[in-house]
């Protein structure tokens, strides 16, 4: 973040905790930035400036049943030979 993108959220900020009833175009207008800067560093703020990351959506990694996946794990260790193809379709799931 660049010196002058700091010193615009410390500005809409002091602006916030000075005039917590202004409206977010009203800082803007103050601060002489987008209505959207000011939305995003208070949304920030009130989040706690937190740096973990936040649940995602997607597809999860990994098997999510662990017994379906004891029992592939020992279907493929007694058939050393068996294919992907076949195990998948053996047990139903996809490569």
């Amino acid at each position: 973040m660049d010196s002058n993108r700091k010193d615009v959220s410390k500005d809409i900020l002091r602006i916030y905790s000075e005039n917590d009833f202004l409206s977010y175009s009203l800082i803007a207008q103050q601060a002489e930035c987008s209505r959207w800067t000011v939305k995003h560093s208070i949304e920030k703020m009130r989040e706690g400036f937190s740096v973990k990351d936040k649940p995602r959506s997607g597809k999860p990694e990994g098997p999510s049943d662990v017994k379906l996946e004891k029992k592939i794990v020992k279907y493929i260790e007694r058939h050393i030979t068996a294919s992907l193809r076949n195990v998948a379709r053996k047990f139903g799931v996809r490569q």
